[in-house]
């Protein structure tokens, strides 16, 4: 089955600016394309020792926004009993699925320098290195960074507009499921491009908001969707996610058909493509390739 390719969403002339602070414009409109009349949701549901706050729905472009933007994100995130439940107790197979993640990036890209931002307990790290990358990993945690560290990989702590890193590092920049805890994405998106060296490859996974397991009525996905959460400031479809991308200069890339590996890596393939191409998948993958030239922004 072919991958998923994208067409990103169009830039509306009320959209905000590359340059805004988009904390600021989400109490006021949709961070993505700029419209006023968005709805909002309550989440009775409790995620967190305190409320989670509402969210604001755009029926314009199908972006979610939080209606806390600077939430309690960073005290949520750094909870030992959010790692432990969802981390730490699956450490084996997140090993084992990240060799499997390092068998496609390498059909796309000869072995280099990594960075992981949002690096947890540092599975994609250890499975790197076992391949001969030159791996280094961002978490908001210090728990996890001091885990990591204990079993001798290069982690820091830091976040997805404050990488430890100097300018144009890396050959790689993978962010799984860490561009929804923020609502600044241009911010994000920069500091990828930052460490990024020219022409690096970008890997960005998140939540689908419009895929099959989240269709419906919306009132139900914000009050007890799985990822409408205390921890998570936006919420993107596909297309939406594409055009924060492209807009910043970048071209998407699709992953190859084919990938070399025992029957088992392909199983899990097949699996993860007819899931992304049929977006029965409560998540998607996206691929970029930074600019080949440095750009001062």
């Amino acid at each position: 089955m072919l991958p998923l390719r994208i067409t990103p969403a169009a830039v509306t002339p009320e959209a905000p600016s590359v340059d805004d602070d988009l904390a600021v414009v989400a109490r006021e409109r949709c961070t993505w394309c700029g419209w006023a009349e968005r709805q909002r949701y309550p989440r009775p549901r409790q995620d967190a020792p305190w409320p989670s706050p509402d969210w604001l729905y755009c029926e314009r472009c199908g972006f979610w926004n939080s209606a806390d933007p600077l939430g309690g994100d960073s005290l949520v995130t750094n909870g030992s009993y959010v790692y432990e439940s969802n981390y730490g107790r699956r450490l084996r197979h997140k090993l084992r699925t990240a060799d499997y993640r390092f068998r496609v990036l390498e059909a796309m890209t000869p072995v280099g320098s990594f960075l992981d931002i949002g690096s947890s307990y540092g599975s994609m790290l250890l499975a790197g290195q076992q391949r001969g990358w030159r791996t280094m990993g961002v978490d908001t945690s210090a728990e996890v960074v001091a885990f990591a560290r204990q079993h001798g990989l290069d982690a820091h702590e830091g976040s997805l507009t404050s990488v430890p890193a100097a300018d144009h590092t890396f050959d790689v920049v993978h962010a799984r499921h860490v561009i929804e805890h923020d609502v600044n994405t241009y911010r994000a998106l920069r500091e990828m491009q930052r460490v990024g060296k020219p022409g690096a490859l970008v890997m960005i996974e998140t939540p689908d908001a419009a895929s099959r397991p989240h269709t419906g009525d919306p009132a139900r996905q914000a009050g007890q969707g799985f990822h409408w959460t205390a921890w998570h400031r936006v919420l993107f479809t596909p297309e939406v996610l594409a055009g924060f991308c492209a807009r910043l200069g970048w071209q998407q890339v699709t992953e190859p058909e084919r990938v070399a590996g025992p029957p088992h890596f392909w199983l899990w393939r097949t699996n993860k493509l007819w899931g992304e191409r049929t977006r029965r998948a409560s998540r998607v993958v996206t691929w970029w390739r930074l600019p080949a030239e440095v750009t001062d922004d």
